[in-house]
């Protein structure tokens, strides 16, 4: 051990290097001596005597280290590295207590890196533009290209190290090439960076645009912007012509600009102008070039008048940008190169007025007229000739003749557009067109520009024209139009509501037609087809298959005209509907209306409210659609309220009250039509509206009649004692509470029944009640068929129903029309009424029930609206109901329906209070 404590250490053996571009990384092998310490690290330049460092220490056992930029095991040596590419010869020697032992030598190179290549893709059109990121250690570049990406390269040129970008104008316009870049060092050369492709592309050309005479002053030049690369400025040039060479150069223009203002061009001598950009210092080849010129622009659309005015010729022209007056030439010929001059205009004004002095020497005489366009300098500089207008002075011929085609019936109306300078107008008429020598027909005083031919005929085609005046000079005629007299539509279309299967048409006759079109449609507002012709009223359409419907319009005809459509009407073939005779008007007629068949025609037993009168009418046919003349059948006292007509042992009969009296009457007609009548019976003995809701029916062969009893309450029954109701037996009490309105007399299941208004718990409700014999001499307990909290049971109607008895009444509480219909053949019990009409408003008023049909069908009056309205059931029972229809609307109408079925049609009578008159409608 003491040996080695006075002994240096050996010399390091198996020093060796490894290399990359972050350093040079030393190893060596571990020294034999056990007290070795420290290696230390020397670097030298060995092209420089004396440049021997010490760099680092190394810490025994380590046997390595890292000359780099990032030492990861001995960070605290990383200043100051090596420079890439350059040679250094490296010493390492190691310590102990004793001293240094001896040098061990090695030489060691960092490698360089590759540069980044970029080479321009078509931004330039006369070389390819590469350049490289910085390689640290770098003498030199190297630039190489080849033609393909892995093919061989070939220098280009050297560069020095701060030289960092190339300009290749060496290759082939639109040819691609790979560039390479490499970093030369000071004793070795660094990797190649690359290849990066780029090529030359022509360039899109510079295209300018120049002024044609548009400014007085200049010529402005204007051109699109190149935008990849952006030129460092664009030389503007001017030539005689466009061959290449000969340019004028002009001046230069820095972008963003890109226009022009050529202030020393020659007045109106054309120069081609164009561009060359300059980029990178470079001008480039030229760009599309322009013809341009210092001037004025022509006039154009001069236009002269063709004798519009009698005193002048009026000349008009566009406006040319940068003018400030224009001259007015005049020639006898279209190209005369030195015409006439006539004045000066100065702008803005556009327009020129040539008189003349007299009509006689110049109308008529036609002129070529030129303008040319001025600037304030001198007047040698103005604009060529514009291209010549004619014109002439003289009156005008009138335009746009138009003769009216059918659109007047009363004659043909003329119409032209006016003339300038005209005092009046003159219009011809022929039958022929362009005739030789037309009519005349009127001399119109201007301003008017329109007449009427009230004169033209029917069926007649004129042809007319027109010709404007001027003080007596009449100037040439206008081109004929044609037109002709219109017809005037048919007039009272009528189509006919026939049971049959056919329909007929009938119309008044238009004067001047020699036909008729018949259109037909299945709606009033639908398309209205054509079906036939016809040469006079009527036209029968069919036959059908009934039921059908249809609308018609028709149309008058000639052989020049075809009128418009007339009035549209419905007619109909074998469809049902609601037929409205008024049957009296003379005064307030029809309250307490009853309807009855009287010897196969319908009849109608009612109140004459202005006279106090009992009257009687009789239809003159089954159908009731024509009336004979009423018959007043009692006019003592006050008459007619509660009228109830009934056929009693072949003559009409009619019970009622007596209102002066307070008593309920009888008559019978003295013949089985109700032609006379004999005088009326008082039946009972008179109170306080005794009679009132009177209700008169055969029972068991003779006259009954029931009514509300107001003397002593409820209901009052009289049967006569013989079969025409000459005289009468005493009263029965079929109901005795107080109550019994509306009452309703009818047989049922052989003995007579009432329904009623009665007060039951306090309130009306709705009563029924039967004979307990065939006479009505005993009655038996009234039924309530329908009551609760309010007033049930008004204007009640009594019928057999399906063979059990029903009723029809308004519900006062509910305001609603209402059917009960009872559940055996006497009207021991009932059903659950049925509410048939409701809603907004009161339904159901004067109620009258009739059988249908077969099934029950009620007409009543709709308060509300004040409308007669009609509903009929869908089964025979009247469980359920259809939709109620309104009868009629017109007006106040509806009270006091009765309801009865006429020639087997369901009819109503009713009375009409707003004109106060008693109306009939039938169903058919």
């Amino acid at each position: 051990v003491r040996e080695h404590l006075y002994t240096e250490p050996a010399v390091v053996t198996g020093l060796s290097t490894s290399t990359s571009t972050t350093g040079v990384t030393l190893d060596w092998d571990k020294n034999p001596d056990p007290d070795v310490d420290i290696f230390q690290i020397f670097r030298a330049d060995p092209d420089v005597e004396g440049s021997q460092d010490k760099i680092a220490s190394v810490f025994d056992p380590d046997t390595d280290f890292s000359d780099s930029v990032d030492d990861p095991v001995h960070p605290m040596f990383n200043w100051d590295v090596g420079v890439p590419g350059k040679e250094y010869e490296y010493s390492v020697r190691a310590h102990n207590t004793a001293g240094y032992g001896g040098y061990s030598i090695v030489s060691g190179i960092r490698l360089m890196t590759a540069p980044t290549v970029d080479a321009s893709d078509g931004a330039y059109s006369n070389h390819v533009h590469v350049e490289w990121t910085s390689v640290e250690g770098a003498e030199a570049y190297s630039i190489q290209r080849s033609d393909t990406v892995d093919g061989a390269c070939s220098e280009l040129a050297q560069v020095d190290a701060d030289t960092l970008s190339y300009d290749d104008y060496s290759g082939i316009l639109e040819q691609t090439y790979y560039y390479w870049v490499q970093a030369l060092g000071e004793d070795i050369e660094g990797p190649l960076g690359g290849p990066d492709a780029g090529f030359m592309a022509e360039l899109e050309p510079v295209q300018v645009t120049a002024t044609d005479g548009a400014y007085p002053d200049k010529v402005e030049l204007v051109w699109g912007e190149l935008e990849d690369p952006t030129p460092e400025a664009y030389n503007v040039y001017r030539d005689t012509d466009e061959e290449e060479g000969g340019e004028e150069f002009l001046g230069s223009v820095v972008p963003p600009d890109h226009s022009y203002s050529d202030t020393t061009a020659p007045w109106n001598e054309p120069r081609f102008y164009f561009v060359k950009p300059v980029i990178d210092s470079v001008e480039q080849p030229r760009g599309i070039g322009d013809w341009g010129h210092r001037g004025l622009g022509v006039p154009g659309n001069v236009t002269a008048t063709q004798g519009t005015f009698a005193g002048k010729v009026a000349v008009s022209w566009n406006a040319v940008n940068q003018a400030t007056r224009y001259r007015v030439y005049r020639s006898v010929t279209a190209d005369d190169p030195d015409p006439g001059y006539l004045d000066e205009v100065e702008a803005p004004t556009t327009s020129y007025e040539d008189t003349a002095a007299n009509w006689g020497d110049t109308e008529g005489v036609h002129y070529f007229y030129f303008v040319t366009a001025l600037h304030s300098g001198p007047d040698e500089e103005r604009s060529p000739l514009s291209e010549s207008a004619e014109g002439w002075r003289g009156i005008g011929i009138p335009a746009s003749v138009s003769a009216s085609d059918g659109t007047n019936t009363a004659g043909v109306n003329v119409s032209w557009a006016s003339v300038t300078g005209a005092t009046h107008y003159r219009v011809y008429r022929s039958v022929v067109e362009d005739g030789p020598a037309p009519t005349l027909l009127e001399t119109v005083a201007a301003p008017a520009a329109g007449w009427s031919d009230t004169t033209a005929e029917h069926n007649t085609l004129y042809w007319y024209c027109v010709s404007a005046v001027y003080n007596g000079d009449e100037g040439a005629k206008s081109a004929d139009d044609s037109g002709y007299r219109g017809l005037a539509p048919p007039l009272n279309v009528q189509a006919s509501d026939d049971k049959e299967d056919t329909i007929e048409i009938t119309w008044s006759s238009v004067t001047g037609a020699t036909g008729y079109i018949i259109y037909r449609s299945e709606t009033e507002l639908g398309t209205y087809t054509q079906i036939d012709t016809d040469d006079a009223s009527p036209y029968l359409d069919g036959p059908f298959a009934p039921p059908v419907n249809y609308w018609y319009k028709l149309k008058a005809t000639n052989s020049h005209a075809e009128s418009a459509f007339s009035n549209a009407d419905e007619g109909s073939a074998g469809i049902p509907e609601w037929h409205i005779v008024i049957v009296d008007s003379e005064g307030d007629m029809g309250r307490s209306t009853s309807l009855c068949v009287v010897n196969g025609n319908p009849a109608i037993g009612y109140g004459d409210a202005d006279n106090k009168d009992l009257k009687y009418v009789r239809a003159n046919d089954a159908d009731g659609s024509s009336w004979g003349a009423p018959i007043t059948v009692a006019s003592e006292g006050s008459l007619g309220q509660f009228a109830c007509l009934v056929v009693v042992n072949g003559y009409p009969a009619i019970s009622n009250f007596d209102d002066t009296i307070d008593v309920l009457k009888y008559v019978r007609a003295s013949d089985a039509n109700g032609d006379s009548w004999g005088t009326p019976v008082t039946v009972g003995v008179g109170g306080s509206y005794t009679g009132s809701f009177s209700s008169l029916a055969v029972v068991n062969g003779n006259p009954a009649v029931c009514s509300y009893d107001y003397l002593v309450g409820g209901t009052g029954y009289w049967r006569a004692n013989d079969a025409n109701g000459d005289t009468w037996g005493s009263k029965v009490k079929p109901t005795s509470s107080s109550g019994g309105t509306y009452t309703s007399l009818v047989v049922v299941n052989g003995r007579p029944a009432v329904s009623c208004t009665g007060t039951g718990g306090g309130d009306p409700d709705l009563f029924y009640v039967r004979a307990e014999d065939a006479n009505g001499s005993s009655w038996g307990t009234p039924i309530t068929v329908d009551s609760g909290l309010g007033y049930y049971g008004g204007h009640t109607s009594l019928a057999v129903v399906n063979g059990n008895p029903a009723i029809s009444y308004f519900d006062y509480t509910n305001d609603d029309l209402k059917y009960v219909w009872a559940s055996d053949a006497i009207g021991g019990s009932w059903g659950t009424p049925v509410t048939v009409d409701s809603g907004l408003g009161q339904h159901g008023g004067r109620t009258s029930l009739a059988v249908v049909n077969g099934n029950p069908a009620i007409s009543y009056y709709d308060y509300t609206n004040g409308d007669l309205k009609y509903v009929w059931a869908s089964d025979a029972s009247g469980s359920t109901w259809g939709t109620p229809e309104t009868v009629d609307s017109a007006g106040d109408v509806g009270k006091s329906t009765s309801l009865a079925i006429v020639n087997g049609f369901p009819a109503i009578s009713y009375y009409d209070y707003t004109n106060g008159d008693i109306k009939f409608a039938i169903y058919y």
